[in-house]
């Protein structure tokens, strides 16, 4: 099946399929020298660089849909403009969420989507068919958060990459002299932030090999960017409202106001007994660095602001922070 590429949870996958082409969100495997000269040279998001760098080595793309969450993304669909290249799709996302103007801008850009998928030749679903695959995807995502107690850390990481599409193998690099002992009690930790690219899962080795866990993944590919279930009723009579309404709620740190995912936080760390925070941020990411002071403010825990990048240093250095961190916990 032609496969769709796309680079955030505002783009609900179920919308995709009910097209029937492949939705595709990739976990950011390529981290080569290429890209890490190329953030070096132009100042860019690493993430942003490595989604080029991914959408751009599988055959079977058809489309590539961006969703317009920060200035570094949108600049990633003019890199992506060319004629060897697959047709590129800027999505917008409303950065506010509680009002009904904002709610029937997501739902026409949701509309402005399925044409363009038709395009690329999809075919356009009835509500039916629509209806049918939100079903398939929200019993999947209820299955998953029932696991949630059971799956942590990495494998928790791999699961949701799996439920985005990403059928890879996990292949990411561990920690240097990772060892875990599964008998051993470890300090609940909450993972924030944004997206944590494959190549850069060592991070959730380290943290156990310094005596905590990852029980709340709250980065752009964990927890946090699951929807919430659909409501049952505006599922029956509107499918599309019923989708636009789960994915517009969705907690993250670019909306205004951004007091759910605040709120979304305290949450599920009371639930989990978290201990300690970790907000794992890209270097040059505004949005969460601008956070970093009210999250620390507001967290009933200790947080460690962990900045991270591709340069050759980035895992010394964090391994270190990291084991400070987890021995002041303890």
């Amino acid at each position: 099946m032609p496969c769709v590429g796309y680079n955030s949870a505002y783009v609900p996958p179920e919308w995709i399929a009910a097209h029937q082409l492949q939705p595709w969100r990739p976990t950011l495997r390529i981290s080569d020298a290429a890209t890490r000269e190329g953030v070096s040279q132009d100042g860019c998001c690493s993430c942003a660089r490595a989604f080029v760098a991914e959408v751009s080595s599988r055959r079977d793309v058809v489309g590539i849909v961006v969703a317009a969450v920060c200035d570094q993304i949108r600049r990633v669909s003019e890199w992506l403009i060319d004629p060897s290249s697959p047709p590129v799709l800027l999505f917008h996302v409303p950065a506010t969420w509680q009002t009904s103007a904002a709610r029937q801008c997501y739902r026409d850009e949701l509309l402005r989507l399925g044409r363009f998928l038709e395009q690329i030749g999809g075919q356009s679903p009835t509500p039916q068919q629509l209806r049918h695959n939100m079903m398939d995807y929200d019993r999947e995502r209820q299955a998953m958060r029932a696991m949630f107690d059971d799956l942590r850390g990495r494998p928790h990481a791999d699961a949701v990459a799996k439920l985005h599409g990403d059928m890879t193998e996990d292949d990411s690099p561990a920690a240097p002299d990772h060892a875990t002992d599964e008998s051993a009690s470890h300090t609940p930790i909450a993972l924030l932030g944004s997206t944590v690219p494959r190549y850069q899962w060592w991070l959730y080795d380290a943290i156990e090999q310094h005596g905590g866990r990852v029980v709340l993944d709250a980065t752009d590919y964990g927890e946090r960017g699951l929807p919430r279930p659909f409501d049952a009723q505006l599922l029956a009579d509107d499918p599309l409202e019923a989708l636009a309404a789960a994915y517009l709620a969705m907690p993250h740190v670019r909306q205004r106001p951004n007091d759910g995912l605040f709120h979304w936080l305290h949450e599920r760390m009371a639930h989990r007994h978290v201990r300690g925070l970790i907000l794992r941020r890209n270097l040059w990411c505004d949005l969460w660095h601008a956070e970093v002071a009210r999250i620390k403010a507001s967290a009933c825990v200790p947080v460690l602001d962990l900045d991270l990048d591709v340069d050759a240093s980035a895992p010394q250095r964090a391994l270190g922070r990291i084991a400070a961190f987890m021995e002041m916990l303890h």
